[in-house]
């Protein structure tokens, strides 16, 4: 004889469940809609800081961002959207203060130097990032030259014949910008990097190979603090044998 099943409590219980669940959802989705719609959660101030090179409403198009739009959009946008920020821009933080305020904080990337490239030049920062391009020398630093540039893309690393090389650049420019004398170098010849120069408007430096390059900087800078005045060709390649300044005939 078969045997009847009957619906038990514990079935009926898990039917209202489910009945629960889907009020529970649309209810979620109701307080969502509410919240997005809100003017109570709409944007009327914005802040920005930190920000020197790029201008505050180019950061705020960047994000997308606008006074008047609900805050619930802007952070559900952030969330979902890759934003393509400009490459000067290192960090960008951005901090709620409930309900209708944003604090947006900006670390630009510092350029260290240019290196001519095709007529003109490419910024690069500290981590030797290619952050723009100009045709005029828009800051006091020196100029990389004796490069070959194989080709760029801002916001990348710069692409030289080699990898050693882009690391040389960085350490001159880095050195440059540590012992305070990056506006004082006006170039930099790479041409050969067994015979590394600088040049200052008054010195001609020879500081040899990549070896003690820091050293050779360090000493740079304290002649060029000492005896401002100092012309001629400057013999840096070997600190521990003869420094010495060739005067011009």
């Amino acid at each position: 004889m078969a045997k009847k099943i009957k619906l038990d409590d514990k079935y009926h219980y898990n039917n209202s469940s489910g009945r629960r669940k889907k009020m529970l959802i649309v209810l979620l989705i109701l307080l969502i809609l509410l919240f997005l719609n809100s003017f109570v959660f709409s944007i009327r101030e914005i802040v920005v800081t930190g920000n020197e090179v790029v201008s505050a409403e180019e950061i705020q198009e960047e994000l997308g961002l606008t006074e008047g739009m609900n805050m619930f959009h802007f952070l559900l946008g952030s969330i979902f959207q890759k934003m393509d920020m400009n490459p000067r821009i290192e960090t960008v933080d951005i901090y709620v203060h409930w309900p209708s305020s944003l604090e947006i904080q900006v670390k630009e990337r510092t350029v260290v130097g240019y290196v001519a490239y095709m007529g003109m030049y490419l910024c690069l920062d500290e981590t030797g990032y290619v952050v723009d391009s100009t045709h005029y020398l828009e800051e006091d630093m020196p100029v990389v030259t004796g490069v070959n540039v194989q080709n760029f893309t801002l916001g990348e690393p710069l692409n030289t014949e080699s990898v050693s090389l882009s690391q040389t650049i960085m350490d001159v420019c880095g050195a440059l910008q540590k012992y305070g004398i990056a506006a004082s170098v006006v170039r930099v010849d790479l041409t050969q990097t067994s015979d590394i120069r600088l040049y200052t408007e008054r010195l001609d430096v020879r500081c040899g190979g990549e070896e003690d390059l820091d050293s050779k900087i360090q000493a740079l800078a304290r002649i060029l603090e000492e005896t401002p005045d100092a012309e001629g060709i400057l013999h840096l390649e070997d600190l521990e044998g003869q420094v010495y300044l060739e005067k011009p005939i």
